[in-house]
């Protein structure tokens, strides 16, 4: 049979254990010289066999609501500003 106190020193050493195995796994990442992101590689690689950005393009709708798989990267954003019938000011993104 185990004591009391052989029980508290064994919870104890449990705990102490358990907490030790959650701090290391909670250690930040080696640091690395350069640290990358999705963007960063994908401007990395080469545009080669890719349609360039021409300035003054002009959509045509609705063949331009399809995806343009010739370019490298395609980003789709909105943003407006409009009032309701109540005359407030809304702001879309």
């Amino acid at each position: 049979m185990i004591s009391a106190t052989g029980k508290k020193v064994f919870s104890i050493s449990l705990v102490t254990m358990a907490f030790g195995a959650l701090l290391s796994a909670c250690s930040p990442a080696p640091e690395t010289h350069e640290q990358s992101t999705t963007i960063s590689n994908m401007s990395a690689q080469s545009s080669a066999g890719y349609s360039e950005v021409v300035q003054g393009k002009t959509l045509q709708f609705p063949r331009d609501h399809l995806a343009h798989n010739d370019y490298k990267i395609e980003w789709w954003y909105l943003t407006a500003n409009l009032t309701t019938s109540k005359g407030e000011d809304v702001g879309v993104q």
